[in-house]
């Protein structure tokens, strides 16, 4: 899965750092337990091919705040 996931964030015309975070944040998702409730989802974008998605939602964390208040 690792090597699928690799190939196609590959494909994203990101900084290769970028795409290395993301691949790197996915791997931890699908491997924790506490992340299960979310893999269908993950593995859907992968079956999907949504690679720009994949990158996107996965390059970074993003910082809790807020909202403004």
């Amino acid at each position: 899965m690792q090597k699928k996931i690799r190939n196609g964030i590959e494909l994203v015309p990101v900084a290769r750092q970028l795409g290395e975070i993301a691949l790197e944040n996915v791997m931890h998702w699908l491997g924790k337990k506490r992340f299960q409730p979310y893999r269908n989802a993950i593995l859907s974008i992968v079956e999907r091919g949504d690679w720009e998605l994949l990158v996107d939602s996965f390059y970074r964390m993003l910082p809790f705040g807020t909202g403004g208040r």
